[in-house]
């Protein structure tokens, strides 16, 4: 069996949520994002607790056409 020393950590504020990997064995986090995260998800995906699902938007939301 694999063992895992690291895990992930996500904190929200009044800007946005952060996202942190944290080393188990040194317990040192370290902050990975660099803008807020928005964690606004309109399907649930499966995946396993080896994947992080990320989408990068390069034009600001007001920018965004939906379809609906």
């Amino acid at each position: 069996m694999e063992s895992f020393t690291n895990k992930i950590f996500y904190t929200d504020h009044s800007k946005g949520v952060d996202l942190y990997i944290i080393d188990i064995a040194t317990l040192k986090a370290v902050k990975i994002n660099q803008q807020p995260l928005n964690v606004t998800l309109v399907v649930e995906l499966p995946v396993d607790d080896q994947t992080i699902l990320y989408r990068i938007a390069t034009k600001p939301a007001s920018a965004i056409r939906l379809n609906h």
